[in-house]
């Protein structure tokens, strides 16, 4: 195995990304021109409006997060991953990390797999999804943590982890 392992994103994930961008960009431009033309006048439609196109942007930038380039050394046992939300990357130590869930999604892909790493205070967070990269199960092994299984989880607690990116894992007591 190699000690170093670089995301390899599917075709069709590099496509969707600059689709969602373009789309972002379209919404963003749109509500600033509905603001700049209602200037006061149709305030209900406006407010209405801007809710609306408001959630998809939310949306949106939640589906976005998930896209990352990621590094992971398996050696120095670090994983750097770079994303729209954090230009910068950010630096993973997997010594905080006990293990990870991984979670089966459908999709209009097909089925797919999720995994969230659990740190050591039991919290699932920092998601990748099989929907992006050609190479996941290599990231997945080269993580060399964990699966942990029999968790307590629910339609509740799954919306929570899509939604926030993190969740509270809770271990079943008949393991």
């Amino acid at each position: 195995m190699n000690e170093i392992i670089k995301t390899k994103f599917k075709k069709e994930a590099i496509f969707w990304l600059l689709w969602m961008l373009l789309g972002i960009t379209v919404l963003v431009a749109f509500m600033v021109k509905v603001l700049m033309a209602s200037a006061g006048k149709y305030l209900l439609p406006v407010i209405a409006f801007q809710l609306f196109f408001g959630s998809l942007l939310c949306l949106s930038v939640l589906v976005l997060r998930d896209f990352k380039y990621a590094i992971v050394n398996s050696k120095a046992k670090q994983l750097i991953f770079y994303s729209i939300l954090t230009p910068f990357g950010k630096t993973i130590d997997f010594s905080h990390f006990i293990g990870l869930i991984m979670s089966p999604e459908l999709t209009r892909y097909g089925d797919i797999t999720t995994v969230h790493l659990v740190d050591d205070e039991m919290i699932a967070q920092c998601k990748f999804s099989e929907t992006f990269y050609q190479n996941f199960d290599e990231i997945v092994c080269a993580m060399q943590l964990e699966e942990i299984k029999g968790y307590e989880f629910d339609i509740r607690k799954y919306l929570r982890l899509i939604f926030t990116g993190k969740l509270k894992i809770t271990l079943n007591d008949h393991n």
